[in-house]
């Protein structure tokens, strides 16, 4: 592994990027971060083994805040960010990915929050999204709230990974990226950093996230599929304990996950246990985060959010019922009629809206 001489005196942040072929984009995202308001950073460049011209689009910067890694060969994401990590000499870490883009003020917008709120170890930022270069931009806000962050952190990742600037101490005491999180990496780390510290996000817009052709993103999106719900599953056992069976585990997952719930999905849900596993759930999450004397305003939202998620699950089975016959469809229309039933009762409001009350009508009135 080659890098290059460093700064004598550390500075107050890292910003840590990996890269693997990423010839097209690079230079615009080194370009972000060297236009930064905020200037005291050290910029750790891992070249993962790329093969094609990323080496020469890096050349072509002389910052001496850049400091440059390279493995010889690729050994993927995880092993990148861990070298980068193992190198960093700020107390901040903030992330920054070959594809994407950090505007002027990002640096000094998240070292302000992480001064001001010693008690948040990971910070992350709303983004706009870009499917591809020049085409159309969707603005993503993230949930503010560190508590309503653990919970869905629970079930799925809602942060960019290109967004985060964390507590470096923090998340080297975690062990860094984790092996075994191939494909879920950020999830896994920003899942186990909120079981003793606070995520949060702050307030803005700082980031613009690219998913260009050939991404990992569009490579491995099965993959990472799988990898986020071994991730969710872990989680759940951590906040039920030993004592939840795989079926629970499973139906949860499966209902409030970030994912598409299909007929087959539906017929290996424990639906019977729902509201059980539910009731489990909520009290088990509010003992780990010492919620259990003034908790009802999180368990409000809680349930508006698991109303909301059913409702678009039942919504989703109902639309692929209606492209099936026989046993196929009976299932799904039963499965779709248990959730927003399910769904009512956790929060009412939710057939207040036109979507909820078309949704709820359709499933009460639809025959196999």
């Amino acid at each position: 592994m080659s890098r290059t001489p460093e700064r004598l005196d550390p500075p107050r942040v890292t910003v840590l990027m990996a890269v693997y072929n990423g010839q097209d984009h690079v230079r615009q995202a080194v370009e972000g971060i060297l236009a930064q308001t905020f200037s005291d950073f050290e910029f750790i460049i891992v070249d993962d083994g790329s093969t094609d011209e990323t080496s020469r689009e890096l050349d072509a910067f002389t910052d001496s805040r850049i400091v440059r890694l390279k493995h010889e060969s690729n050994r993927g994401l995880i092993a990148a960010l861990n070298t980068g990590l193992a190198a960093a000499r700020g107390e901040f870490v903030a992330r920054q990915d070959a594809d994407d883009f950090s505007y002027p003020g990002r640096l000094q917008a998240q070292v302000n929050f992480l001064e001001a709120r010693s008690d948040v170890a990971v910070v992350g930022t709303d983004t706009v999204f870009e499917g591809w270069e020049g085409g159309g931009r969707t603005n993503r806000i993230v949930e503010r709230d560190p508590l309503r962050l653990a919970w869905i952190l629970l079930f799925y990742c809602p942060l960019t990974h290109s967004s985060i600037m964390f507590r470096t101490a923090v998340i080297q005491e975690l062990g860094g990226y984790n092996g075994d999180d191939v494909h879920a990496e950020d999830f896994g780390l920003w899942a186990r950093a909120a079981r003793s510290s606070r995520v949060a996000t702050v307030t803005g817009t700082h980031v613009l996230r690219r998913r260009p052709p050939g991404s990992i993103t569009e490579r491995w999106s099965v993959e990472m599929g799988r990898a986020a719900r071994r991730v969710s599953l872990q989680n759940l056992r951590w906040v039920l304990g030993t004592t939840a069976s795989t079926a629970s585990l499973d139906t949860l997952e499966a209902l409030f996950g970030n994912r598409f719930l299909g007929l087959p999905d539906a017929a290996r849900l424990d639906m019977p246990a729902l509201r059980s596993s539910i009731s489990q759930l909520l009290n088990a999450f509010s003992a780990r985060f010492g919620l259990e004397q003034d908790g009802s305003g999180f368990r409000r939202w809680a349930c508006q959010w698991m109303s909301a998620a059913l409702l678009r699950k039942s919504q989703r089975l109902l639309r692929e019922s209606a492209t099936r016959s026989g046993g196929d469809r009976a299932l799904g229309l039963r499965t779709a009629r248990t959730l927003i039933v399910n769904a009512i009762k956790l929060s009412p409001a939710v057939i207040a809206s036109r979507t909820g009350a078309a949704v709820a009508l359709r499933a009460m009135l639809s025959h196999a």
